[in-house]
C-alpha cells in the first residue's frame, strides 16, 4: 500500500466527502485481533495518527498531536497498562466502524470523548508543548516562581461601580 502524506487540508477535504480511514479499514480489524497487546500495529498507528491530527491539527506555531510525539506516548502507555491498550484498540475498532470522526462523535459520543481524552493526554503532557504554551513546570520540593506584588489599581474600575447585588 502506498503511503499518502496527509496534510490538514487533504484530511479536511477527505473527511467531508467520505470515509477518511477507508484505506486503513481493510487491514485494521485483523491487525487489532493479531497484534500483541503491548504495541501498536502499523495500521493502528496510521489510523490513530490521522485521528489525532484531526483532533489536534498543527497551526499557529503549534505541532499536530502526532508531530508532538502523541503516537509514541500512547504506544508507551499501552505497553505499561494493558487496560489502556485494550481501550485504545476498542476505540480504534469503533472508529473503523464509523469511518469518520464526525460520524464517530455523533453516533458514539462517549467513545469519541474517551478517544479525544487519550489524544489530549498524549499532547498536553509533553514538556515541548508546555514550553510552546508558556507554561513553566516548577518542582514541588523547592520554591517556585516569584510573583509580582498584586496591583490594587486594577480593581479601581470595579470598585467605582454600584453594587449589582442585594445584601442578604
Amino acid at each position: 500500500m502506498r503511503r499518502m502524506k496527509w496534510t490538514r487540508r487533504k484530511f479536511l477535504e477527505a473527511s467531508t466527502t467520505g470515509p477518511v480511514l477507508a484505506p486503513f479499514a481493510a487491514g485494521l480489524v485483523t491487525a487489532i485481533e493479531a497484534a500483541p497487546m503491548d504495541a501498536l500495529s502499523e495500521d493502528e498507528r496510521s489510523a490513530l495518527r490521522v485521528a489525532m491530527d484531526k483532533i489536534i491539527p498543527a497551526g499557529d506555531g503549534m505541532p499536530s498531536a502526532s508531530d508532538a510525539g502523541g503516537i509514541e506516548y500512547l504506544d508507551r502507555v499501552m505497553r505499561q497498562e494493558p487496560e489502556v491498550a485494550s481501550a485504545i484498540r476498542d476505540l480504534l475498532a469503533e472508529l473503523n466502524v464509523h469511518r469518520t470522526l464526525n460520524e464517530f462523535e455523533a453516533k458514539a459520543p462517549k467513545d469519541f470523548a474517551r478517544l479525544r481524552d487519550f489524544v489530549y493526554e498524549s499532547y498536553y503532557t509533553r514538556p515541548r508543548i508546555w514550553k510552546l504554551l508558556g507554561y513553566e513546570n516548577y518542582p514541588t520540593d523547592h520554591k517556585g516562581p516569584h510573583l509580582a506584588p498584586f496591583d490594587e489599581t486594577i480593581l479601581a474600575e470595579v470598585r467605582s461601580k454600584p453594587k449589582f447585588y442585594r445584601e442578604a
